[in-house]
């Protein structure tokens, strides 16, 4: 029995050091439209805004439907961490090539592909209202 509370010591240890804490996650649903209609393909990003103190490092991504729907996740996971986020839209008519002489046609104006430049800003909370996350451009 003494020889097995050494090694149960160290287990608890390197669990604990493991470096990985859990991170909370809040369901981020909504839906985009440009010019009155929904932007149709692309996604949508949620980058943290360490501005207005948002320290995570993770990005919230969701793919756009045909509708303008969306469902962002973190990691692979659904939902995304509570806080500031800037918003951009990335959607084009083309495809990317495997060229660097490829050029977009954006769906959407170049300002909203960009955390430098998008005005959309969105707070991450939990229990969020219906349309918390809806973005109409202009």
């Amino acid at each position: 029995m003494a020889k097995t509370a050494p090694v149960l010591a160290i287990a608890f240890m390197l669990a604990g050091c493991s470096g990985e804490r859990p991170i909370t996650l809040h369901p981020v649903t909504g839906r985009v439209s440009f010019a009155g209609k929904p932007v149709a393909k692309g996604e949508i990003v949620f980058v943290p805004d360490a501005e207005k103190g948002n320290p995570h490092l993770q990005f919230g991504i969701g793919k756009l439907n045909p509708d303008g729907t969306y469902t962002a996740q973190t990691l692979q996971k659904p939902g995304v961490q509570p806080g500031w986020y800037k918003v951009m839209i990335i959607a084009t008519k083309n495809e990317p090539q495997e060229s660097l002489s490829w050029i977009p046609i954006w769906i959407v104006p170049v300002n909203y592909t960009k955390p430098e430049t998008t005005n959309l800003r969105a707070e991450v909370v939990p229990n969020a209202p219906a349309g918390a996350y809806d973005f109409t451009l202009e």
